[in-house]
């Protein structure tokens, strides 16, 4: 059973033209088999880009706790 988990992953960049979606995905690729197994384990995500000087990346993983409301997360 593989673990779910929820990534959060906040972006500060000098840059605006940059797609959001595009560098959350060069990071959970990143991730793959150093943070987690396999980005599919990935059911929960909340990305965030904020405009900062001093640029970095900051991730949180959690393992997703799962309550059951008539389905499951798959």
């Amino acid at each position: 059973v593989q673990i779910k988990l929820a990534v959060e992953i906040k972006i500060f960049t000098s840059k605006s033209s940059m797609d959001i979606d595009n560098v959350a995905k060069s990071i959970l690729d990143g991730l793959n088999g150093a943070a987690y197994k396999d980005d599919k384990q990935v059911k929960k995500l909340i990305v965030e880009m904020y405009s900062d000087e001093d640029e970095r990346v900051e991730i949180e993983i959690k393992e997703l706790q799962v309550k059951n409301h008539g389905g499951d997360v798959r």
